[in-house]
């Protein structure tokens, strides 16, 4: 099964899973750099031709093709996949709020699947949830005619199994409104070294397929933790803003706080005329 980054979403969940398969990339390079078979995939660096001194990264280059082996090997090593982990969480955020910001920016609305939606108002951001927990499953972040279907749908097979502990895991192991990035980067190391483990790709093939692994289990990751986190009472993102869990009469909802300086970024570089203040906002809609 040939890598493709034609990933068949719309959007901001589009862009986020392409970038994140290029960061994946970029990290696999590094983490067997620091593996076990750190003198071995220097030996395919240096045989290839792909010497750092190169222009360019080593994962635009062949490299990574001729390191299937090596990836399917150190696959099977949870310290590699738990580090690994660790560097795909370190970007998802960066990647997931600067393309919020650019949506916003461009557009008026941002929809991330599975998460909610943001809309931009004259003087204000606000936040629409999916609210996960009423949901009987994940949906799908991928169209069945994607080329990553079979990876999205094992992917969110084997997070769907995480989410009727995820709240008692949260509160057990983690504290505060700004700790859901760490609860993030935990559940992908619960899941994704067995999901690297099931998938025994021709080594030619092997780079492309875990990035399409890595990138959609980060973001299923994301989106389980945010919603858990949101169960739990709130969360609280440097720089963006604060979104506090509130149960309304008919609905529940979700307040959403914008950081200042998050939204006059925003309102700065908007594109689009001034808009008028929110006509209908969810505090009123849900109470």
């Amino acid at each position: 099964m040939p890598p493709n980054d034609d990933i068949s979403t719309f959007g901001a969940t589009s862009t986020v899973i392409r970038l994140m398969k290029q960061q994946a990339r970029g990290s696999l390079v590094a983490a067997l750099l620091r593996s076990t078979a750190h003198d071995r995939f220097e030996a395919i660096v240096e045989t290839t031709g792909d010497s750092p001194a190169k222009a360019g990264t080593l994962e635009d280059r062949p490299v990574l093709a001729r390191a299937g082996s090596l990836l399917l090997d150190e696959a099977s090593r949870p310290d590699f996949a738990n580090q690994l982990a660790n560097d795909l969480m370190d970007h998802f955020g960066a990647v997931f709020w600067v393309e919020l910001s650019e949506q916003l920016i461009r557009d008026t609305s941002c929809k991330f699947d599975a998460l909610g939606e943001f809309k931009r108002f004259s003087n204000v951001l606000s936040f629409i949830p999916e609210l996960l927990w009423e949901k009987a499953a994940l949906p799908s972040i991928v169209a069945e005619s994607g080329t990553d279907y079979g990876i999205d749908a094992l992917c969110r097979f084997a997070f769907e199994s995480l989410r009727p502990n995820a709240r008692e895991m949260f509160k057990n192991k983690f504290r505060g409104p700004e700790s859901f990035p760490d609860f993030c980067a935990e559940l992908l190391r619960d899941k994704m070294p067995g999901i690297l483990n099931v998938l025994k790709a021709p080594p030619a093939f092997v780079a492309g397929i875990f990035s399409s692994v890595a990138a959609l289990a980060s973001y299923y990751a994301w989106v389980i933790a945010f919603d858990t986190a949101i169960r739990v009472g709130s969360v609280s993102v440097s720089g963006v803003g604060d979104f506090q869990f509130v149960a309304g009469r008919v609905v529940n909802r979700v307040d959403f706080v914008v950081d200042e300086a998050f939204l006059k970024l925003i309102q700065i570089n908007a594109q689009k005329p001034p808009l008028p203040d929110e006509a209908n906002p969810p505090s009123l809609v849900a109470a």
